[in-house]
């Protein structure tokens, strides 16, 4: 190489990429005892797992269980700053026992509280509890630090920790993996026009009043005999009255849903709303012992008696189709019910079936003279 007319002989340590600063001269040294806090800002982080601790990151600087210390340890090298940061993306102090202490108490506390929510969760699903009623419970009816999603559960009931443990059987469906859910095939019973929905007074889709009600049969596999189970439910509180059954017959039918539906008084029956099964076509029996006029849905179209239906999903998960019903006892069938009625509903601002139920034959009684 020539330089001004003359050759020009580098030196080794010329041709050397650029040193990276020598510690004494790195800004972070220099503010080595400087209280001030380097802030740099987070990623957002998904706070819809379970396991992450994503809430750490803007929290730190105003944490009061931190203990800032100004002076940073004798074997301080500014990489261990630095990978750092590149590491968990987070707001750190100048010196790094900042860095070290955050995450040090700040994710011993999160993992405390992380694994006592998970244990929690994990206590409400075998008690029969959905996710959305765990979560609804957390939000309205606690007053402590523990917060979550119900879709938070599903992830975490699907997760690779929810898989191992099984939790996807405590759930309503029990199924392992979230699909839709089909509606049934249609029945063939020919209803008057008088007694169809559609003719159905509009204020009771609005749930307005008590006394309204929604049947529906639960059928069980055929090698266990015929016998089965009504479902009553009143629309406005949700509460559910289970009738056993000896076989498919009307008339046994009309008789234990007259049975149950006596012992309310008259203001809390009304009026039922059945699917088209032969089974209830003997519903003339209502309006002349109980005054109850009974509405037909449309054929294939369970979702205009969705209470329930609703309610015949949960008593699935106790009751489920390979069930022989006629060696259940009738002590069971009835903590089943009162365990249903004393389960709280997001509909109900987390309150119980029961709860409701019981308020309502408090003021109906009172007004009677």
């Amino acid at each position: 190489m020539r330089h001004h007319g003359r050759a020009r002989h580098l030196d080794r340590n010329e041709c050397r990429p650029r040193q990276r600063q020598c510690f004494a001269r790195h800004p972070v040294a220099q503010q080595r005892a400087s209280p001030a806090i380097h802030q740099r800002r987070a990623h957002p982080v998904s706070p819809r797992h379970l396991q992450h601790a994503g809430t750490r990151h803007h929290r730190l600087r105003h944490d009061p269980r931190l203990v800032i210390f100004a002076e940073p340890p004798a074997r301080f090298r500014p990489n261990h700053l630095d990978n750092s940061r590149r590491h968990d993306a987070a707001p750190v102090s100048a010196t790094v026992p900042n860095l070290w202490l955050a995450h040090h108490l700040v994710s011993k506390v999160e993992k405390t509280g992380r694994l006592q929510l998970a244990s929690y969760i994990v206590d409400r699903l075998e008690a029969a509890w959905s996710p959305e009623q765990i979560a609804g419970y957390l939000r309205h009816r606690t007053a402590g630090p523990l917060r979550v999603s119900h879709e938070t559960i599903y992830q975490f009931v699907y997760g690779p920790d929810g898989q191992a443990a099984k939790l996807a059987r405590l759930l309503p469906t029990g199924r392992r993996k979230r699909r839709r859910r089909y509606a049934r095939k249609p029945r063939g019973l020919n209803i008057p026009p008088a007694h169809t929905i559609a003719a159905r007074p509009p204020d009771i889709a609005e749930r307005a009043d008590f006394g309204h009600w929604e049947g529906d049969l639960i059928a069980f596999k055929l090698q266990h005999g015929k016998a089965n189970l009504t479902s009553l439910v009143e629309r406005r509180s949700r509460f559910t009255v289970l009738t056993p059954n000896s076989s498919r017959h009307s008339a046994g039918i009309m008789e234990g849903i007259e049975r149950h539906l006596g012992t309310f008084p008259p203001s809390l029956r009304r009026t039922i709303t059945l699917d088209r099964g032969t089974e209830f076509a003997g519903y003339g029996r209502l309006r002349e012992s109980l005054g109850m006029t009974a509405y037909f849905c449309q054929p294939s179209a369970p979702w205009q008696k969705g209470s329930v239906e609703n309610s015949n999903g949960r008593i699935r998960r106790f009751l489920p189709s390979d069930t022989d019903i006629a060696q259940v006892p009738r002590g069971e069938l009835e903590q089943l019910v009162d365990r249903l009625n004393r389960t709280p509903r997001k509909c109900l601002a987390y309150r119980t079936p029961g709860e409701v139920l019981a308020e309502q034959v408090a003021l109906v009684l009172e007004a009677e003279p």
